[in-house]
């Protein structure tokens, strides 16, 4: 069973610190991978999201990767085999949001599948409380490869740690109703092992309310 307040801890911890030290981690867990066979290919691409200038909040780029880190961690912890396009794919899920990077790019870099993947994934942030739109959004992950489904429900399952940190108890509300309509499904046709957790979590989240980091 996984501890909902100790992931809350070191989520908080790891933002207090601005993901130091994240990078390294993530890159001795791929070194000692006996499951990753080409682990040339995940560094190339980890070197690839290194040198790109990265836009998300007031994050430093560390702080920024440790949350694809940990998808591309727990993607390894979860599934028994797995390979270097699904952790790529955890490494990129959101590139196209946080960077000047786009489809074009990463198509000729990573082939058009993994582009068409990110894109599948790629939420319009004007439209993200829409409820048409969010069905049209679920419906498209639903139909792809297994492999978006998990990394989408992965997303999801890392961020429900920190939705206690948005004072706004609308979008929290919003986002706690968006898992149970469409992301706990996923997780179960997708990532079964990952259900009951991820349920559990979501209850704890949404007991807890709002709490900000002390």
């Amino acid at each position: 069973m996984i501890d909902f307040f100790l992931e809350r801890e070191k989520r908080i911890y790891n933002m207090k610190v601005e993901g130091a030290g994240s990078l390294n981690l993530f890159k001795d867990v791929i070194n000692k991978s006996e499951k990753l066979k080409n682990k040339e290919t995940v560094k190339r691409t980890l070197a690839f999201i290194e040198s790109l200038d990265i836009f998300h909040g007031n994050l430093s780029k560390e702080a920024y990767l440790s949350h694809p880190l940990r998808i591309a961690t727990m993607l390894m912890n979860f599934l028994e085999n797995f390979n270097e396009e699904q952790i790529n794919l955890a490494l990129l899920h959101n590139i196209y949001e946080v960077s000047n990077v786009n489809k074009k790019i990463i198509s000729n870099k990573f082939g058009i599948k993994m582009a068409e993947d990110i894109e599948i994934l790629t939420v319009r942030r004007e439209l993200q409380w829409n409820i048409e739109y969010k069905k049209a959004y679920y419906k498209k992950i639903y139909n792809a490869c297994l492999n978006v489904g998990q990394i989408k429900s992965l997303d999801k399952f890392d961020n429900i740690f920190t939705i206690c940190l948005n004072p706004d108890d609308e979008i929290r509300i919003k986002y706690i109703d968006e898992i149970k309509q469409f992301v706990l499904p996923l997780v179960k046709k997708t990532l079964p092992i990952l259900y009951k957790d991820f349920s559990n979590c979501c209850s704890e989240a949404e007991n807890l309310g709002y709490s900000p980091i002390k």
